[in-house]
């Protein structure tokens, strides 16, 4: 316990950083979509004194964001992979080590680059989210993972441009919000000035969400129609199933489904497809 104080408070930003971006993440609020890595790049900037500190700081924050962001793999891993709960905890927490390294390498190149180059504010904003948008595309994660999802979550209407530039492009975008933010707020020691750049940037978002409510509108009229019908029926896991019906479980699921659809298509008239 008198090492691990002393070590969340060196690294009190790094965490800081990863629980903004995990608590901005599917399902939850994307409320710092715009400004997440921000403490975790300031204390890359001005606290960090050596290469291991810079990654330590980076797997910090990653380990931090995933262990919330992905919380759910425990479950999965319980429920679905069987595991006993203290492994499927130990799944998660190995997930959560390595799932977004990305993060500690590019602390890590950044405290190069720092150190080589003696960087301005800008600069060093500049280097870390582009760093950080193509760590996402490159990363060989098991799923593609970014914050443009969450735009489509929040039912932003932003999300709605991911037809031209993807949800790679969007959280492209959104790391970009973090230069100028990130900018304002160092640059800026008045208040009142920090208060009003950074205002107008979230003007700018507020535009691009129209923006992109306008894009959408032309998409809501066509010459054709489809017409879905989505069953989903209460079919518990695999030994719930195979306890309850024996061999035959596959059989009573299919049946189970079949009849949810031909209920329904007798309440919804005209079906073309069901799903």
């Amino acid at each position: 316990m008198k090492r691990f104080y002393p070590f969340i408070k060196k690294y009190q930003w790094p965490i800081f950083s990863g629980v903004i971006i995990g608590t901005s993440y599917i399902p939850l609020i994307p409320w710092g979509i715009l400004f997440g890595y921000l403490p975790l790049w300031f204390w890359l900037m001005y606290k960090a004194k050596s290469s291991k500190e810079a990654f330590i700081a980076g797997w910090v924050c990653q380990f931090v964001l995933t262990i919330i962001g992905f919380h759910w793999i425990a479950y999965t891993a319980k429920e679905y992979g069987h595991f006993p709960w203290p492994i499927a905890f130990l799944t998660l927490l190995a997930f959560s080590a390595l799932a977004h390294l990305y993060i500690s390498i590019i602390s890590y190149l950044f405290f190069q680059f720092k150190k080589k180059f003696s960087p301005s504010l800008l600069s060093s904003l500049i280097f870390l989210s582009f760093a950080h948008s193509i760590s996402e595309i490159f990363w060989p994660g098991i799923f593609p993972w970014n914050m443009g999802y969450t735009l489509l979550w929040a039912k932003l209407p932003f999300f709605q441009f991911a037809d031209l530039i993807g949800f790679t492009g969007l959280s492209f975008i959104l790391l970009v919000f973090h230069i100028p933010i990130g900018f304002f707020w160092i640059h800026f020691k008045e208040g009142y000035k920090r208060t009003i750049y950074i205002a107008l940037c979230i003007l700018l978002f507020i535009f691009l969400n129209i923006a992109g409510w306008f894009h959408a509108q032309e998409w809501q009229d066509t010459d054709k129609k489809l017409n879905i019908l989505t069953v989903q029926a209460n079919i518990g896991n695999f030994e719930k199933a195979e306890a309850e019906k024996g061999k035959m479980f596959r059989e009573a699921i299919i049946q189970k489904h079949i009849a949810l659809s031909e209920e329904a298509l007798t309440k919804s008239g005209n079906i073309d497809l069901i799903l």
